[in-house]
């Protein structure tokens, strides 16, 4: 469990760090829940129709691989509907944010991993 949790870190870090994000696109997110649904300051008529169920979520998360940060800004839009939960990687209880512009941040401390899929909305 030790080993597994130092090789998990190893990755999400050289992610991070956008050393491999081209080498490793997909990991392996179970979605738990939908913990809330929301906007950007005053986007709340243009985000009445945007949410996701667990399925959804999961679903974004299967197609979706991981990105750079270059990749969501340059490939991306950032629209200010959003869906929080969270999901288990690797048996690490994690956060997760998915937009409706195609994109998610999964959060765990003070790492990020950010997912981007053009074909899921």
């Amino acid at each position: 469990m030790v080993v597994k949790a130092f090789i998990l870190s190893s990755i999400l870090g050289f992610l991070m760090s956008g050393c491999v994000a081209n080498n490793i696109s997909k990991i392996d997110i179970h979605v738990s829940n939908v913990s809330s649904v929301g906007t950007d300051g005053g986007s709340d008529e243009f985000c009445s129709d945007f949410s996701l169920s667990v399925q959804e979520a999961q679903e974004f998360f299967t197609s979706a691989n991981v990105i750079s940060t270059k990749e969501m800004h340059d490939s991306f839009n950032h629209l200010p509907c959003f869906v929080r939960g969270s999901c288990v990687i690797e048996s690490k209880i994690c956060e997760w944010e998915i937009r409706a512009g195609g994109t998610a941040v999964v959060t765990s401390g003070s790492t990020e991993l950010i997912f981007g899929c053009e074909e899921c909305f």
